[in-house]
């Protein structure tokens, strides 16, 4: 085997049979892009992976959680049936909840400690017991910077609703569906937006984010006829134009200083239209141009690739990272060393999905050697 081969084997590791290359390398981009929001503010590799503007590492991260669901659901389904995809849905859904719980447990330990950083927290004495716990358990509590995880949780449990839907050709109902919820949570906010605590505005409109992962979920389930679609030129001409001309307006012109209706289409926490076609503009821009990339220098991309592929456990990691880190230790975000901070943290996630996919690949051999015997 080469040096080359060799160190390719060692970052990245064979794609399992089935799944998509290009999406994993986008997911681990994505994955770096919240890791340097959160830890490096403002830093170099901040704004390196923030070019776009109006686009970030969550954007991504929810839309490909979408397509890459409605990938494993059409699959699941088709050769299992309706219940088999409804209880890996579900399962997924009920990982990510038990993720959710151990964070606000973790919040609810800062907040005794008394200590105050760059993030504030509930606290069980000023709440009291049941009301922290009943509060919890609804996701009413979503520290800062997790508000993704009970976002999740809610797009997973009615996963199986669209599935049942898409199945038998309803594509337009869950088309309608979607549109209401996603009108009504830019009518009425407050209700649809996840608090950080009972009485304190959060950050994700779960009513507007909603239309972004259906939509990428629908295109999941018709995969093998989207995915030819992606490698076509005038595709990824429009694609890119759509891209290049928001990201050229957002950075040449103030925020404060654009219409309403501009600050209301790419507001990023309440999801308007604008965020959502930028953020299929720019994964469609992106794809034929990772997987090109990855066929030239798979050693690069296989570095991303392999944290795409552990993705959600990688955005976990990240949230119980953040809280202790910049409430115990609050530091400039803009330095060099919060860069170096995050590439750590980067190198941390790397080693874990490694040790994940090396148990995964046990696993499966085993199996087969079962089998066989």
């Amino acid at each position: 085997m080469s040096l080359i081969a060799s160190t390719r084997a060692l970052i990245s590791g064979d794609s399992p049979a089935g799944r998509e290359p290009t999406i994993d390398v986008i997911r681990g981009l994505c994955i770096a892009s919240m890791v340097f929001a959160h830890i490096a503010l403002d830093g170099i590799g901040h704004n390196v992976f923030h070019f776009a503007v109006w686009y970030d590492g969550a954007m991504g991260f929810v839309l490909l959680s979408g397509l890459v669901v409605g990938i494993v659901q059409q699959t699941t389904i088709s050769r299992s049936g309706q219940r088999a995809g409804t209880l890996k849905a579900w399962k997924r859904a009920r990982l990510v909840y038990i993720a959710h719980l151990t964070l606000c447990v973790l919040a609810f330990l800062i907040a005794a400690t008394g200590v105050a950083g760059l993030f504030t927290f509930a606290s069980v004495s000023e709440m009291g017991w049941w009301r922290a716990l009943l509060a919890t358990l609804t996701l009413q509590i979503n520290p800062p910077k997790a508000a993704i995880l009970s976002l999740y949780v809610i797009l997973l449990l009615f996963t199986p609703v669209a599935s049942w839907l898409l199945r038998r050709n309803l594509w337009w109902v869950l088309a309608s569906i979607s549109a209401v919820v996603f009108l009504a949570g830019h009518v009425w906010e407050d209700l649809a937006t996840s608090p950080r605590q009972p009485g304190e505005f959060g950050e994700i409109n779960v009513a507007a984010w909603q239309a972004m992962y259906f939509a990428a979920f629908f295109i999941g389930w018709n995969w093998k006829t989207v995915r030819g679609y992606l490698d076509k030129p005038a595709v990824w001409l429009l694609a890119m134009t759509i891209t290049v001309a928001i990201v050229i307006y957002a950075r040449t012109t103030a925020w404060r200083d654009q219409p309403i209706l501009i600050r209301w289409a790419f507001g990023s926490g309440q999801m308007g239209p604008g965020t959502v076609l930028l953020a299929f503009a720019v994964i469609a821009a992106l794809f034929p141009v990772v997987t090109w990339i990855d066929k030239k220098i798979p050693v690069i991309t296989g570095i991303f690739a392999r944290l795409g592929r552990r993705s959600l456990d990688n955005y976990i990691i990240l949230a119980f990272v953040v809280l202790p880190m910049q409430t115990f230790a609050p530091y400039d975000r803009s330095t060099a060393a919060a860069d170096l901070g995050a590439v750590l943290v980067l190198v941390t996630m790397w080693a874990w999905s490694r040790l994940r996919d090396h148990i995964s690949t046990t696993k499966t051999a085993q199996q087969a050697i079962s089998h066989l015997t």
